[in-house]
């Protein structure tokens, strides 16, 4: 059976995922599902029906945020993108309890504080880079681009996995993002009209970027789940790391002209907001 909470996290986690700065993966940590996913993807080839009926609610979860609210999103990322950032922060931040519930489990040490130091750091030097530097690139289905968007996925699935490292922010930076979700929404409004000569061109497109990410989710989940059975405190130090220089990623992403007084204390609101409902919802086991 499907459970509405599961579907909620995944609707949660997919509309994440296609906005520029925001990390997906580290939502899910903050939501208690992240070990859970990583599990059942590398079970996956074992136990092929218990991993599916563990994934299954946020796969059909994200693939509704990411088909029925991705236009809602992109509205409102273009119109409120400080009070929207702030609301996803809220969402991430207040999962950081559980977190460092974890990481300090068998004890803090100096080595888990190095390693969550050195996340932090990373993450915060790679999120100054200056996405405008590269130009939007033309996709075509044909094999020379399939070959470029099948390593792609594979590195778009590491950011997805890896929390606090937007995966959206990355394909931006290189000049793939607006292409991507341009063909993408080319799809699916093909699709609605019945033109199936453009929707296949599109899929053709996107079948490589798919099939990439798909192969990478395998190979990244199986590493962070070895280092999470194996090395889990300083695993999860290093998480911490990185799921608190998500807020610092999203906020650089913000236009400045968008940071006026009402905007700022609506945006603050609904950060609080979303914070308490996180923790709540953290608390109260999801």
């Amino acid at each position: 059976m499907l459970s509405f909470s599961d579907l909620f996290k995944g609707v949660l986690v997919g509309v994440a995922n296609i906005l520029p700065g925001v990390s997906g993966s580290a939502l899910a940590v903050s939501m208690g599902i992240y070990g859970q996913i990583i599990h059942a993807l590398t079970d996956f080839p074992k136990h092929p029906k218990k991993s599916l009926q563990t994934l299954l609610p946020y796969i059909i979860g994200a693939l509704c945020g990411v088909i029925g609210l991705s236009f809602t999103i992109e509205y409102l990322f273009a119109h409120y993108p400080l009070q929207t950032s702030l609301i996803f922060m809220g969402l991430i931040l207040g999962g950081v309890p559980s977190v460092f519930s974890r990481a300090v489990k068998t004890g803090s040490t100096t080595t888990c504080i190095g390693v969550c130091l050195a996340a932090f750091l990373l993450v915060t030097i790679l999120s100054g880079a200056d996405p405008s530097g590269s130009q939007p690139v033309s996709l075509t289905p044909s094999l020379s681009c399939g070959l470029k968007l099948f390593p792609l996925g594979i590195l778009g699935a590491a950011t997805m996995i890896i929390p606090g490292i937007s995966g959206s922010m990355l394909l931006m930076m290189i000049g793939y993002y607006q292409p991507l979700l341009t063909s993408v929404n080319h799809f699916f409004k093909s699709m609605a009209l019945l033109n199936f000569s453009s929707a296949w061109a599109e899929f053709l497109i996107l079948l490589p970027f798919g099939l990439g990410i798909l192969t990478g989710f395998f190979l990244c989940a199986r590493l962070i789940d070895t280092l999470m059975t194996h090395f889990g405190s300083v695993t999860y130090c290093a998480i911490l790391g990185l799921v608190l220089s998500s807020p610092i990623a999203i906020l650089l992403e913000i236009p400045r002209q968008f940071f006026t007084a009402p905007n700022i204390v609506s945006g603050i609101l609904l950060f609080s907001f979303s914070l308490i409902f996180t923790c709540w919802y953290s608390g109260k086991g999801g």
